[in-house]
């Protein structure tokens, strides 16, 4: 696994494809999780990298990307086309336009101000939308040494909080915040798997 210094060069977004099984195997967790939500309506996914879910969710939604990298744009265009994906740096610029689904699926640890984002993120969902976002879980042995490791890979992330502050952040901002726990073999409702899991995902409705 490759070191990856503070930017988002070409070289970051290399290091998705170095596991490509696995890419694939946790998009399918996150697109059975996205369906069982909401089957379908306008979906805005922040931090869309290459596009490769949102490749994959077109099928199934009205989709738009952005993300902070006018590489990855260049990526994601190939496959969404110029039309629904913009640069956006989330922590400066608004996000435009209303939808009932928002995704930003490992992008919160990356900002200096994640509150700012989620007061952003709120305002651009529809009255009964949801948000849906996975961080690093930093809660456990597990969790924490997870956490610390890829810190220490992706000098890129500086938000990496405990679950108790993001449940606090999340109630601050306004939001009713479902937890869920990302492991190897899912994403659980189940209590139990916050022991093993690498990520917390959660489900953010207003």
């Amino acid at each position: 696994m490759k070191l990856i210094k503070k930017g988002y060069n070409s070289a970051y977004f290399k290091t998705a494809t170095d596991i490509p099984f696995l890419e694939k195997l946790f998009n399918s967790y996150k697109i059975k999780l996205i369906h069982s939500l909401s089957p379908s309506g306008n979906l805005l996914e922040i931090g869309c990298g290459r596009g490769i879910l949102l490749n994959q969710l077109k099928k199934f939604y009205s989709v738009k990307g952005c993300d902070i990298s006018p590489i990855a744009i260049a990526h994601a265009s190939k496959l969404i086309g110029k039309k629904n994906l913009r640069v956006l740096d989330i922590e400066k610029q608004n996000i435009s336009g209303k939808y009932e689904i928002i995704l930003a699926f490992d992008v919160l640890e990356h900002l200096k101000n994640p509150e700012k984002a989620l007061n952003k993120i709120k305002k651009s969902l529809k009255k009964e939308g949801i948000f849906i976002f996975s961080v690093p879980n930093n809660y456990g042995l597990f969790g924490s040494f997870m956490t610390k490791f890829f810190n220490f890979v992706d000098r890129t992330h500086i938000s990496t909080y405990k679950r108790k502050k993001w449940i606090f952040l999340f109630k601050q901002a306004g939001f009713n915040l479902e937890i869920r726990n990302q492991h190897l073999f899912g994403i659980s409702k189940s209590e139990f798997t916050k022991h093993f899991s690498f990520n917390l995902i959660g489900i953010a409705r207003k």
